[in-house]
């Protein structure tokens, strides 16, 4: 028995970090990766930490 759930990516073409608001949460991908915050200031956080590592800059996509 499984007790995750599936996340479907939404499809993105150019080198960002992006940040999504997904619900009650907020998603922040990298490339095929992703992470969950509960809060926008978290992923954000998170977000610009992985942009300056990768050489990439964050996107917030509204929603």
């Amino acid at each position: 028995m499984t007790t995750g759930s599936v996340i479907q990516f939404p499809p993105h073409r150019f080198a960002a970090v992006m940040v999504l608001k997904e619900g009650p949460a907020w998603l922040v991908l990298l490339r095929s990766h992703g992470w969950l915050f509960g809060c926008r200031h978290d992923a954000l956080i998170e977000a610009c930490a992985l942009a300056s590592a990768s050489g990439m800059r964050v996107v917030e996509c509204a929603s």
